[in-house]
């Protein structure tokens, strides 16, 4: 679509929580070293370490260096690795490995979690489809951070608020029309923060995924 001369771009900004580094929390060298190496095969030239424990297991995942700016998904590189994991079960001592990714397309896209110990799909959040860009009477902003800014302070309570309830990452669209005439297609996450909800644990924080058409 085509907004004058400027191509429609449509822009996933992911407002997910990272909860690693959890001050006061510990994990036995030995134990994380154990982790890492279950982590071995993984293709992570350059990636973050980072580590948190409970009660209940110990986790070291390696966090991409793409997460720290705008991720760019396009036609050709459809799928991008954002997160390696691996978690031991202090009950069953016992270790499972995940792969969190983003994945394209065409313009849908889905945050996909697999436990790569038995190459099972976990975790599956699809992103809705924003509105089109097409009405000429919709509010414009200076920015895209001034739009973003203007449907959190509208939504983001009630989104988290579900979030929390269901333990379930809630996916949020919008459309953002800038004074300059671009149009965007905006995409926000918004996970679980409570203790009991496990899964937030493999979603990194992220600056952004960008698709662009």
């Amino acid at each position: 679509m085509i907004i004058g001369s400027i191509p429609r771009r449509c822009t996933i900004r992911a407002t997910l929580l990272c909860v690693f580094l959890v001050s006061g929390c510990t994990t036995t060298t030995n134990h994380r070293d154990d982790l890492l190496d279950s982590l071995k095969d993984a293709a992570a030239t350059g990636y973050v370490v980072s580590s948190r424990e409970d009660d209940a297991k110990e986790q070291v995942s390696l966090i991409s260096p793409i997460t720290n700016g705008l991720i760019t998904l396009t036609e050709t590189d459809p799928r991008l690795t954002l997160q390696y994991s691996a978690v031991r079960d202090k009950t069953t001592n016992t270790t499972k490995t995940f792969q969190t990714e983003v994945v394209r397309a065409g313009q849908l896209l889905e945050l996909v979690v697999t436990d790569t110990s038995l190459h099972r799909v976990v975790d599956r959040t699809s992103f809705p489809t924003a509105p089109a860009c097409g009405d000429a009477t919709a509010p414009s902003f200076d920015s895209l951070n001034a739009c973003i800014q203007d449907f959190e302070c509208r939504h983001a309570g009630q989104l988290q608020c579900e979030a929390n309830r269901t333990c379930d990452p809630q996916p949020a669209a919008l459309t953002c029309r800038l004074k300059t005439g671009e149009c965007f297609s905006v995409h926000l996450l918004y996970p679980p923060t409570r203790p009991r909800c496990s899964i937030h644990d493999l979603i990194p924080d992220t600056e952004g995924l960008l698709l662009r058409q």
